[in-house]
């Protein structure tokens, strides 16, 4: 039971599923990146804090841009495996009747 255990686990707290907060794209022949940033505003006795978010353009390189797709397509390849086998293993738990 611990081995199941340990592998529901590890499934479940995969990397792959953080995102980076950056994306590129394309318009005419000239290739962009957007920066999602955040920054937190302290709040104090009289005002409650807040999360301040914006979006900024850089242009790039379109070899950087293509680059850039390739790679997402990978991690999106690799999310979709790991995601295709947690549901298999959660179905064979629950054909088993395990409680997880």
């Amino acid at each position: 039971m611990k081995p199941i255990f340990l592998l529901i686990l590890l499934f479940s707290t995969t990397n792959v599923n953080s995102h980076n907060y950056t994306s590129t794209f394309k318009v005419n022949d000239k290739c962009f990146k957007v920066l999602k940033k955040e920054s937190h505003i302290k709040g104090n006795e009289n005002k409650h804090g807040y999360l301040y978010k914006w979006e900024e353009y850089k242009p790039i390189n379109c070899k950087k841009h293509i680059e850039e797709s390739h790679k997402n397509m990978e991690i999106k390849k690799i999310k979709n495996f790991l995601v295709d086998k947690y549901q298999n293993l959660k179905a064979w738990l629950k054909e088993r009747n395990f409680n997880y």
